[in-house]
């Protein structure tokens, strides 16, 4: 217990960067401004330490460790808000195409397109979506089937997108993904390409 006193600040840091972790996949709106309300005190409580560390002139070593512990922490959380991506770094992504949108709220939707002709659409908004399905490419143009959708409480079921079209500026430097739900639509969804090595 007396431990646990000494360094209640690492302990509750600690604590939240699990939570952030563990709870932080579920995607859901409400634990997020739970964590993100906890981080703002806990980063209150960091900075007091710092001026109590600055008025002891460094004296405090126990502090001093606190504050360092602490801030590497808050720096973590600050930088993976959604969890750290450990499979990111642990898996190989063999994705040959993928395609961002951020939208209003923060809202994110991300496309990986694979080499085995699957895909896979991870949706961020207020909870968390994963739309799996096989692709055909002919030539700048995708062809989506055998889409799988899960069907939440609140929405009717939804049909995906029947095409993708990558597009190319002029320079050649910036790519888009236009996704239609079919030949007449004429808006579709523009979705940020950041890799392609798509051949064809």
């Amino acid at each position: 217990m007396k431990i646990l006193k000494q360094y209640l600040l690492v302990t509750i840091a600690t604590t939240l960067l699990i939570l952030v972790n563990i709870l932080g996949y579920c995607y859901y709106w409400h634990v997020f401004i739970i964590l993100a309300i906890a981080y703002y005190f806990l980063f209150l409580f960091w900075l007091l330490d710092v001026v109590l560390m600055l008025l002891e002139k460094f004296s405090n070593q126990k502090r001093i460790y606190s504050i360092v512990s602490v801030a590497l922490i808050l720096s973590v959380i600050y930088y993976f808000p959604f969890g750290i991506p450990f499979d990111s770094y642990l898996s190989k992504d063999d994705s040959i195409l993928i395609a961002h949108r951020e939208g209003v709220a923060n809202c994110r939707t991300t496309l990986k397109l694979k080499s085995d002709q699957t895909f896979v659409e991870y949706t961020i908004c207020f909870g968390f979506n994963e739309i799996h399905g096989k692709y055909q490419l002919v030539n700048d143009t995708l062809l989506f089937y055998d889409v799988l959708i899960p069907k939440t409480l609140h929405e009717e079921e939804e049909t995906y997108y029947k095409l993708g079209i990558i597009k190319r500026d002029l320079e050649n430097t910036h790519q888009t993904l236009q996704l239609l739900k079919d030949k007449h639509d004429n808006d579709g969804y523009a979705m940020y390409i950041t890799k392609n090595i798509v051949q064809y």
